[in-house]
């Protein structure tokens, strides 16, 4: 028994000694006493500008989620998706990996909206897919933009909207399969739900691309409270490139993995090293103090439980 749980600790101390590990690569890249002395310049008005902007960010990523909720017949206020949305946040910045927060909410919907797991964990699935997807291309279409190479802007603008698309033709043709005979479907019964009801499938386009480009974008302030010499454009494929890496379940919350991409694309992006190295360090921390707005959520439910109990 000893030895199957110190297995599950395995993983965590692998993400552990590999954020290390690039840590001390980029330790030894960079000069220290530029990233402090940034810090003690901090402008606090554009600092709590950029705290402002990622949470409206995380407002709308919430009712990204609330749409795909929507359209999947679960009857929740948004107010109360938002809560959930925001506890799930929370746990994710307390935990090693992403998952954890999303178990927490995939666990929680199916509770309050006395709905399976399986149709609660595939609204996430769906949301997640579509931020994750909208990310890549405002990336690779700025990055693609910046250079000039038009020619790749209209082809992976095309792409994006043939796969839309193709999900969409997808969509239409499992519709009228049984759900319960195919446990494929059963599980992405969200994303059919989702095209199968089109005011909820553009709004739910809508918010989610508007959550992308306000978390992105929150970066423009803080390269200004920090007065780091980074172009304002870069960011626009820079951060996607941070948030692709930040996702990848090897390491702790892409720590060290960012910092290193910085030191390696700072050159070709015409960036000073220390300046991208900041940028990243403080936009993760922007993240952080964001997520902890999820202290007042779990404050509210627990508030709401006593008051029931009582």
């Amino acid at each position: 028994m000893r030895t199957q749980s110190s297995q599950r600790y395995v993983p965590l101390l692998l993400k552990i000694l590999i954020s290390l590990t690039f840590l001390y690569f980029v330790i030894r890249r960079v000069e220290l006493a530029p990233l402090l002395e940034n810090l003690a310049h901090l402008n606090l008005g554009f600092a709590l500008t950029a705290f402002a902007v990622m949470t409206c960010g995380g407002v709308a990523g919430s009712l990204s989620w609330y749409y795909v909720i929507c359209s999947s017949n679960m009857n929740l206020k948004f107010l109360s998706v938002l809560r959930l949305y925001w506890r799930g946040m929370l746990l994710n910045s307390a935990m090693p990996s992403n998952i954890g927060g999303d178990v927490y909410k995939g666990w929680a919907l199916s509770r309050n909206s006395n709905v399976s797991v399986a149709d609660a964990a595939s609204t996430l699935i769906v949301d997640r897919v579509l931020n994750f997807s909208l990310l890549i291309m405002i990336g690779v279409i700025s990055l693609s933009l910046v250079h000039g190479a038009w020619l790749w802007t209209f082809a992976v603008t095309l792409f994006f909207v043939l796969m839309f698309v193709g999900l969409s033709l997808l969509a239409f043709k499992l519709k009228d399969i049984p759900v319960g005979s195919n446990r494929f479907i059963l599980f992405f019964g969200s994303l059919l739900s989702l095209y199968q009801r089109p005011q909820c499938f553009f709004r739910t386009i809508i918010a989610a691309a508007l959550a992308q480009f306000l978390k992105i974008g929150c970066h423009f302030f803080v390269i200004r409270a920090l007065a780091l010499n980074i172009d304002a454009a870069v960011i626009w494929y820079i951060i996607p490139l941070f948030g692709v890496l930040s996702a990848l379940p090897v390491s702790v919350g892409g720590l060290g993995l960012r910092e290193s991409a910085a030191v390696l694309i700072a050159t070709p992006t015409g960036c000073v090293t220390e300046d991208l190295v900041a940028l990243s360090l403080a936009g993760h921390l922007l993240f952080l103090l964001v997520n902890l707005l999820g202290v007042f959520a779990f404050v509210r439910s627990a508030s709401a439980q006593e008051g029931d109990r009582a």
